[in-house]
C-alpha cells in the first residue's frame, strides 16, 4: 500500500491539514484500547473505499491488480480489528466490576 499510496501521492493534490488533524495522527496514544480499535477500523474501511477509487481509474493492469491485493489486505486487517474488539469486549464481561465487589 505505500508503494501505491506514493504514486497517488503526485496524482492528488495534497490535503492542507495540520498534523493533529490527520485520522492516522489520531492513533499516535493507546489510552483507551476499544476507541483506538474503533478508529483503526474506521480507517482501514476509509482506506479500503479510496483503493476502490484508485483501481476504477488505474490506467494498466498491473496498477488493478496492486489495488486489488491491497484492497484484500485493508479488508483483512479490518477482520482482525473487529475480532480484536470483540475479544476485547468478552474479556470485559468476564472480568467482574471492581465497583459492584
Amino acid at each position: 500500500m505505500t508503494e501505491l499510496a506514493g504514486r497517488g501521492c503526485g496524482v492528488l493534490d495534497p490535503p492542507v491539514l495540520a498534523p493533529g488533524e490527520l485520522r492516522a495522527g489520531q492513533l499516535t496514544e493507546l489510552g483507551d484500547a476499544r476507541h483506538t480499535l474503533m478508529f483503526l477500523g474506521g480507517l482501514l474501511g476509509e482506506v479500503g473505499i479510496a483503493l476502490v477509487g484508485l483501481a476504477c481509474a488505474a490506467d494498466d493492469e498491473g496498477t488493478y491488480w496492486q489495488c486489488m491485493e491491497a484492497i484484500d489486505a485493508a479488508d483483512e486487517s479490518r477482520d482482525r480489528v473487529l475480532e480484536m474488539l470483540r475479544r476485547l469486549a468478552d474479556r470485559e464481561q468476564v472480568v467482574p466490576d471492581r465497583e459492584a465487589g
